[in-house]
């Protein structure tokens, strides 16, 4: 079972985390980003497609087993998702990637927007 992630709603470039772990010691594995052949999502429900993007290591050193995907604009088009990937590595799992989306409240960015103390208004 896999943790369920937050994204935003129609928003590119940004990043699911997920482990490669060996199923049968348990450890994680590092360097197999190159052999995660299998990208699917799911969105909504619907049927598997392809991902854009391919996975890569967070930081085979002092994060090992931890990789992340960038999704495209389209893939974050629905309100719930799932992503799985496989790798050709023998004895290699990958753990499914659960996520929903949220709206950014419009107000909210054009605030950001104006500046601290309206310095942005003209």
């Amino acid at each position: 079972m896999s943790d369920i992630q937050i994204l935003e709603k129609n928003i590119a470039s940004q990043k699911l985390m997920f482990s490669a772990f060996n199923e049968i010691t348990g450890a994680d594995v590092i360097a197999d980003s190159g052999n995660m052949s299998t990208k699917k999502i799911s969105k909504d429900g619907g049927a598997g497609a392809t991902l854009t993007n391919s996975p890569a290591e967070v930081d085979s050193t002092n994060m090992p087993g931890l990789y992340s995907v960038v999704l495209e604009t389209a893939e974050t088009n629905c309100e719930v998702g799932e992503v799985r990937l496989t790798s050709t590595t023998p004895n290699v799992k990958i753990t499914p990637v659960m996520f929903t989306t949220t709206v950014t409240d419009a107000i909210l960015l054009d605030t950001a927007e104006i500046g601290t103390a309206g310095a942005g208004l003209t």
